[in-house]
């Protein structure tokens, strides 16, 4: 439990993180008990309080407000024509896509912005790119170079280490 694990007092690990998650969440609680006596009317700990504070540790995180959302449908008919319905006259504005998985979404991804993503996707390419490009000369001389006989025109000096 040292710095790094490298030194410090031996813990069973199940242990260890069991205490750490009660400790998290006893201060999880003492933070809403704190904040429901100044949203209550009645100073207790009702649903609408529970709500309210909810929604306030929602609103008040920067990082909580993004630009997405996911709405669920009773029927795959539903799904699909709002999927293929344009919702804006701006079509670039709202963008609407097939969900993947829950299990499958990299929440903290969802609050990058979309310019952000634009630009990371050239980068890639470009990298891509310039990757492709500068594999391919060397392989292709080593490639031309493949044959005993071309080797021994273009390299001479080499002759007496192929013969043998």
């Amino acid at each position: 439990t040292g710095f790094l694990g490298l030194w410090g007092e031996s813990v069973d690990a199940v242990d260890f993180y069991t205490a750490k998650n009660e400790r998290l969440s006893r201060d999880e609680i003492n933070f809403y008990l704190l904040r429901s006596s100044k949203i209550s009317d009645h100073g207790g700990w009702g649903r609408r309080a529970a709500i309210s504070l909810e929604r306030e540790k929602i609103t008040s995180n920067p990082k909580s407000i993004m630009a997405a959302a996911f709405v669920s449908f009773k029927t795959r008919w539903g799904a699909a024509v709002c999927a293929q319905t344009q919702q804006c006259r701006n079509p670039t504005i709202w963008l609407t896509e097939w969900a993947p998985e829950p299990r499958d979404v990299y929440w903290e991804n969802l609050s990058i912005p979309f310019v952000f993503l634009t630009i990371r996707r050239l980068i890639v390419a470009v990298a891509f790119f310039f990757l492709t490009f500068f594999f391919v000369i060397p392989i292709a001389i080593v490639q031309s170079l493949a044959n005993i006989e071309s080797i021994e025109k273009a390299l001479p000096f080499l002759k007496p280490i192929i013969e043998v």
